[in-house]
């Protein structure tokens, strides 16, 4: 193995995979404050009223007066969501970045993995070894049961 591979991973895979977790972090805490901010689920475009698949909140709309899904809003922990006060636009914003930066993060790791020999840590057998249908060197293998 090359003596590069050897010595620990290159700045490109750490900084990927802080990226990556940065990325999931932001998306875990703006999904906290869309739910927040709108906390039913439906199926279907419509959304009426009671045909939810899912809600995470007691609060129940009273039938014979008027209300909007700001009266729905439950109140989230800045620690957990986005600090933006159970804004629905601000953590759809939030989200949407997120969710682009994680990719193009993934995008320049798999890019960058493939460019470099970082691949053979992935794949430690002779390519042409590895893509061959029968399974190659097992000859002299011993079964896993044998005592010695």
């Amino acid at each position: 193995m090359d003596d590069s591979l050897q010595l620990g991973f290159p700045l490109w895979v750490r900084l990927t995979h802080f990226f990556n977790f940065l990325f999931i972090t932001l998306l875990i805490r703006s999904g906290i404050e869309i739910i927040g901010a709108h906390p039913k689920f439906y199926w279907r475009d419509d959304a009426l009223p009671g045909s939810e698949w899912f809600r995470l909140t007691k609060k129940r709309m009273p039938k014979g007066k008027r209300w909007t899904s700001e009266d729905e809003i439950e109140p989230m922990s800045p620690w957990t969501a986005l600090p933006g006060k159970n804004n629905l636009g601000l953590g759809r914003h939030w989200h949407f970045w997120a969710a682009t930066g994680w990719l193009l993060a993934g995008l320049i790791y798999v890019i960058l993995l493939f460019a470099t020999p970082q691949w053979r840590r992935l794949m430690h057998a002779n390519i042409v070894e590895y893509l061959s249908v029968g399974v190659a060197g097992c000859s002299g293998l011993l079964p896993f049961s044998t005592a010695s």
